[in-house]
């Protein structure tokens, strides 16, 4: 499930385009990485670049993962990274977000993203069901709820968090 998300309604400052993710895009998804991180419950353990690097770099050489950027005037503005998995019980397979962030200048981009998500989800033979969460209490919940609406998800459960020390 998503970690960090901000998100806003399309306007006309929406991103410009939303695409795959290459490597030259990494280091601008560090930087949202960063942000997003500090400014959710997640900031005291901090993004590593090796760790971020390797990990994307495992996503955008994946078909079962999709690692999408929203640009606006060439400067990425959002990131979205998701990924392909079977169910546990039976052949069949979901997709959900594993990490998804706006920055609030990128106001309309992750309806953007969402769609795009959405569209490679249900492009692969299999995917049943399609999911996206936010466990973080920086979110604009009321908002992120009229987006997922809007794009025809309904709730279902909850995320609960325990710290281990």
């Amino acid at each position: 499930m998503s970690s960090v998300i901000a998100l806003g309604t399309t306007t006309a400052h929406s991103a410009r385009s939303v695409r795959r993710a290459t490597h030259r895009d990494f280091e601008a998804i560090f930087g949202l990485a960063q942000r997003a991180y500090a400014e959710g419950h997640l900031g005291r353990y901090p993004p590593i670049r090796a760790s971020v690097f390797e990990t994307l770099k495992a996503m955008e050489h994946n078909a079962q993962h999709i690692l999408l950027v929203a640009e606006r005037n060439s400067l990425v503005v959002g990131v979205l990274g998701g990924v392909m998995q079977p169910m546990f019980h039976t052949r069949k397979k979901y997709a959900t977000d594993v990490f998804f962030y706006v920055r609030p200048e990128g106001l309309g981009a992750g309806l953007q993203l969402a769609r795009h998500f959405i569209a490679w989800a249900r492009s692969h033979r299999g995917v049943r069901e399609i999911f996206m969460a936010s466990s973080s209490p920086a979110v604009d919940h009321c908002l992120q709820d009229r987006l997922y609406a809007h794009l025809g998800f309904t709730p279902m459960g909850r995320v609960f968090r325990m710290e281990v020390t």
